[in-house]
């Protein structure tokens, strides 16, 4: 996802607490845009080192099932060689570390010394590598002296139980040693006759085949790192083809070409790669592979017929995980909503939906997987469709999807901010009312839908009205205006921030009104007063500055007294409104010719064009220089009074009123 990066967590905490209050409230202002997410879903959850895992699971084995995972964890991976001796030996050891209870009290004595044994094993390692040792030489006897007492103990085993648990730190000592030939003749010896699914044979293979590297043997250390798993220490021009070729179902591999989902060039490199391996019949997880390709060519082709073919064959065969398999059906839904030849099935929502629970560490990217099949699929077809109704809702629910999760505050988008609401401004009032009629029927998906998404009746209506305003619908503005509860009315950013203080009616906006929450509603039933009087007026003059007001009232209303017709300004301050349209590459091409742009030119032109032609109509219908004056007035013309119309009552209040008046002359 390419968006910028608005953390705060690692900011001083007074500084962040009021950085965090301030963006709540301009939050609440809006809009903010939803960037539409653009998640991964050729990806899985890894579960860490396999070869850590499994080992952790044999030693539960070797122990008791009811000595918890995260005990061993400790104990061999985490604990020094020094505390693993103590816990083993000291007569009232600290800690409640149940695999050490156990071989305390067990008095396992073999197993105690092999823990010992791996333990210092690790710790010749570890100060082998590490950056401050300095060997008198590279054969220096000093730097593996400790070495060959662990390897002399190992071979010294005798036992059944642990042998290939000993043989493997063996041979991890001789090759630590740098002795190649060593190791690799002990292996052949010891580990090679288990069978291939024995842990320790195929942790060993991976130190055989750094052996046969050191030696100058590339071609058998690559046969040997391919049959390993081990991808990154293949020494060849294409590890990706040659680890195809050897190994298809090496997890690393899978999870290596999971790393360049998003690297069009290097991910349909491997196209001909995946094409050869399911030619072939190599791959048991076969599932994996195709994805693989269906991915390649929906996200990348675009050919998302060919896409569903694939996904469609893959969910039929083995796939290397449940998570990945998990990521197919979620790509394949994808793939049917881009194409829109499948209705929208509230079995897939369902789905996908628990897969987002608070309780699920990677809630989130499955959150954005369903957001984004939502916003980039679903939603522009329905819209282009007309069907409203069922856009609007299913664009709602996605909005509110990540409330039920821990987040942070930049995730929680405002009403007037969310995509939904966005969408409901870009209708006519008529449109939104029909709409919202069609959102109350009784169907599977939209019972559902309402469900999990809130409708407030206020919230609706007030936007009706508000949408009447911007298309001069005034009667129907009042009609709906009317039934919105003054709470609601106050809790508006453009009402609490003071935006519907200013006079539409006023040519140079001088004044400011009290605030009131019902200035949109008055602003109408002037309109509707003003519309009747330039009809029903009793003379020409009050026909003429009836039709002069109005046309002010109008085109102040679409400009800068744009809170009666708008929800934010892009071109005002305070910032809190200017609108976060975070167009990123492509994210909202889809809602090029959706959404309503409050900033279009064209329009702010039309709407100055109609202003002064009737600006011009209105002065002409005028008789009296009465009426010319206080029309001036209204146009804020000062200058034009004194100078033309000096006589008048007009005049004269501005004389009394401005003491700078004759600076104008």
């Amino acid at each position: 996802m390419k968006s910028k990066n608005f953390c705060l967590l690692h900011r001083v905490s007074s500084i962040l607490l009021l950085t965090v209050a301030t963006a709540l409230r301009a939050t609440a202002c809006g809009p903010y845009f939803p960037i539409i997410p653009t998640p991964v879903f050729f990806t899985s959850r890894h579960g860490g080192d396999p070869y850590r895992q499994e080992n952790l699971r044999l030693w539960q084995q070797l122990t008791s099932a009811r000595i918890p995972l995260r005990d061993i964890e400790q104990a061999v991976y985490e604990d020094s060689r020094d505390e693993a001796d103590r816990q083993l030996t000291d007569s009232h050891p600290q800690g409640d570390n149940l695999l050490y209870v156990y071989l305390r009290n067990r008095m396992d004595v073999e197993l105690s010394c092999f823990l010992l044994t791996a333990k210092a094993l690790e710790e010749q390692i570890a100060s082998l590598q590490s950056p401050w040792y300095y060997p008198a030489s590279r054969d220096s006897v000093e730097a593996i002296d400790g070495l060959q007492d662990i390897i002399g103990q190992c071979k010294d085993y005798r036992g059944t139980r642990l042998r290939d648990r000993y043989a493997l730190q063996a041979v991890r000592a001789l090759f630590f040693s740098r002795q190649y030939d060593q190791c690799i003749d002990y292996y052949e010896a010891t580990l090679y006759h288990y069978p291939d699914t024995n842990l320790f044979k195929r942790m060993g293979l991976g130190y055989v085949a750094g052996c046969w590297a050191r030696l100058g043997y590339t071609e058998k250390a690559n046969a040997y790192f391919a049959q390993c798993g081990d991808l990154h220490s293949l020494r060849t021009e294409n590890p990706v083809a040659y680890m195809a070729e050897h190994n298809p179902d090496c997890v690393a591999l899978m999870e290596h070409l999971q790393t360049l989902a998003q690297d069009s060039a290097r991910l349909c490199a491997v196209q001909p790669i995946a094409e050869d391996v399911l030619r072939s019949h190599r791959a048991k997880n076969r599932g994996d592979w195709e994805f693989l390709l269906a991915y390649i060519e929906g996200e990348h082709h675009a050919d998302y017929p060919k896409a569903s073919s694939l996904i469609r064959a893959a969910l039929g065969h083995r796939f290397s995980s449940d998570d990945l398999r998990d990521h197919a059906r979620a790509y394949q839904i994808k793939v049917d909503a881009a194409q829109g030849k499948v209705p929208l099935r509230v079995e897939d929502l369902k789905w996908m939906e628990s897969k987002t629970d608070v309780l699920a560490a990677d809630a989130k990217a499955w959150s954005r997987m369903l957001r984004h099949i939502v916003y980039t699929d679903w939603v522009p077809k329905l819209w282009h469709q007309k069907d409203y109704a069922t856009a609007i809702l299913l664009c709602r629910y996605a909005d509110n999807l990540d409330r039920r999760l821990p987040t942070t505050w930049i995730d929680t988008a405002s009403v007037y901010g969310s995509l939904s609401f966005q969408l409901m401004y870009a209708l006519s009032s008529a449109q939104l009312i029909q709409a919202n009629r069609s959102m109350a029927a009784d169907t599977p998906l939209y019972t559902y839908l309402r469900k999990h998404t809130h409708t407030n009746a206020d919230c609706i209506h007030e936007l009706v009205g508000t949408l009447a305003l911007r298309e001069g619908n005034y009667r129907r503005a009042v009609q709906y205006l009317s039934t919105v509860s003054a709470g609601y009315l106050q809790s508006m950013p453009v009402y609490t921030e003071g935006y519907l203080k200013r006079d539409p009616f006023c040519g140079a906006l001088s004044t400011k009104l009290l605030a009131s929450p019902y200035t949109k509603h008055r602003f109408a039933q002037k309109m509707l007063r003003l519309q009747q009087q330039m009809k029903y007026g009793k003379s020409a003059d009050a026909r003429g500055l009836a039709r002069l007001q109005y046309a002010i009232g109008r085109r102040n209303s679409l400009s800068t007294c744009w809170a009666l017709t708008q929800y934010w300004k892009g071109d005002c301050l305070p910032t809190m409104f200017v609108p976060c349209l975070q167009y990123w590459d492509d994210d909202f091409a889809a809602y090029d010719d959706i959404l309503y742009n409050v900033e279009d030119e064209a329009r702010k032109q039309r709407t100055e064009d109609i202003y002064r032609q009737e600006v011009k109509r209105a002065m002409a219908m005028l008789r009296s220089d009465e009426a010319k004056a206080e029309a001036e007035y209204l146009l804020y013309n000062l200058r034009t009074i004194v100078k033309r119309y000096g006589h008048t009552t007009v005049a004269r209040r501005v004389r009394h009123s401005c003491d700078n008046w004759r600076s104008w002359l």
